[in-house]
């Protein structure tokens, strides 16, 4: 998220669809989550970049509901 920002922070709407769009490819390449529920980033404010995510993990085996994963904050930037 860093990264991104520092790189496209004169655009901010680019800046947060690069980031949103790297974040989703972390989640799913790395196998953190099955299914994303919702992935929303932004506003970009001197705190940091707001962030609100829900996803469901991968199925492990038949016989246990996967874990549905929460997280909501800002992530700073500094």
């Amino acid at each position: 998220m860093r990264n991104v920002v520092q790189q496209h922070g004169q655009d901010p709407e680019v800046a947060l669809r690069i980031a949103r769009l790297e974040a989703v490819l972390i989640l799913k390449a790395a196998s953190i989550v099955g299914s994303i529920l919702e992935l929303t980033l932004g506003p970009i404010s001197n705190e940091g970049v707001q962030v609100r995510f829900r996803g469901i993990r991968p199925e492990r085996n038949q016989y246990e509901q996967p874990e549905t994963i929460v997280v909501q904050g800002i992530c700073k930037l500094h």
